[in-house]
């Protein structure tokens, strides 16, 4: 009975050091595969704020939040451009030019990995089409503004999603 007892101890003893060893791996892989996100160029409004995160990507998914320590910095430093230290937070001032540029800097796990990433200040004043645009499927007609569906056009725009970036490059994608 007690020799059993040792064996079952043991046993327990290895799955539980072979599931340490497996978070491990997991936890190095995401670690090696980081980057900052959710978006990357960054783009922000000047005036306003964005919340960036060291982030890693699953097959098929989205990016998910990296379970690590993160210093952020930006450099070269710019004036009106701010970031949280511990938050990742990034403020920028309504009077930054249209166009500036700094690079986000993330320290993970006290140098383990060092991730960057691109931030572009733009204007919407200075070019209102940055952002995110959807062609909807609804048209007015005519003087009443009736909502009516177009016709059906060999390369349909509805439901397409268009994203005019600083840098001057557009993506277009399709709902899921």
């Amino acid at each position: 009975m007690k020799a059993s007892r040792r064996r079952l101890g043991h046993g327990v003893a290895v799955v539980a050091i072979m599931a340490v060893c497996l978070a491990q791996k997991h936890d190095e892989w995401a670690i090696q595969n980081a980057q900052i996100g959710p978006d990357s160029p960054i783009e922000v409004r000047a005036g306003s704020s964005y919340d960036a995160h060291a982030m890693y990507p699953v097959p098929d998914g989205p990016l998910f939040p990296l379970k690590a320590k993160v210093e952020w910095s930006i450099a070269p430093a710019v004036k009106g451009i701010s970031i949280d230290a511990k938050t990742g937070k990034i403020n920028v001032k309504a009077g930054v030019p249209h166009g500036s540029t700094a690079t986000v800097h993330a320290n993970v796990n006290h140098g383990q990995r060092k991730l960057k990433a691109k931030l572009y200040v733009y204007r919407t004043e200075e070019n209102p089409l940055i952002g995110n645009w959807r062609v909807d499927q609804k048209m007015a007609c005519g003087a009443t503004e009736e909502m009516k569906a177009p016709e059906s056009r060999r390369f349909p725009v509805n439901g397409l999603q268009w994203k005019f970036h600083v840098d001057r490059q557009f993506w277009i994608g399709g709902e899921r």
